[in-house]
């Protein structure tokens, strides 16, 4: 898949590596403000959360318990591939490619999963 872990040192009580120390890492620098087609990424984020809330609360006044069942089975699967990949990142971290592959290959089971929910025309 072209993803690989590298190992970078984070100040005590950091939560999080700043664009530096992964440069000292071996990593490219990158723009942390960098923009999408768009918006940041950041903005995208925002962007997902405020439809999901818009899905949740349209499919719950539709009164049509088949809708919001969609939408609730759609958002646990999303957050399901999430979940994996976020596994399989810690787990090529460890050096453990075989149970990082399993859990790329979840995530990509759960995306796939996700998409068929859509793939009715009761949603058209």
């Amino acid at each position: 898949m072209g993803l690989r872990a590298v190992p970078v040192q984070v100040g005590d009580g950091d939560p999080h590596a700043t664009v530096e120390q992964c440069v000292e890492a071996g990593l490219v620098a990158w723009d942390p403000g960098f923009r999408l087609a768009a918006g940041t990424v950041h903005g995208e984020l925002a962007i997902i959360i405020e439809m999901v809330d818009r899905l949740i609360n349209d499919a719950a006044a539709t009164g049509d318990d088949s809708c919001a069942m969609r939408v609730s089975v759609l958002c646990e699967l999303l957050s399901s591939a999430a979940g994996e990949r976020g596994r399989a990142i810690r787990f090529r971290l460890d050096g453990a490619i075989d149970e990082a592959m399993a859990c790329e290959s979840a995530s990509g089971d759960d995306i796939d999963r996700a998409a068929s929910v859509l793939d009715d025309r009761k949603w058209e």
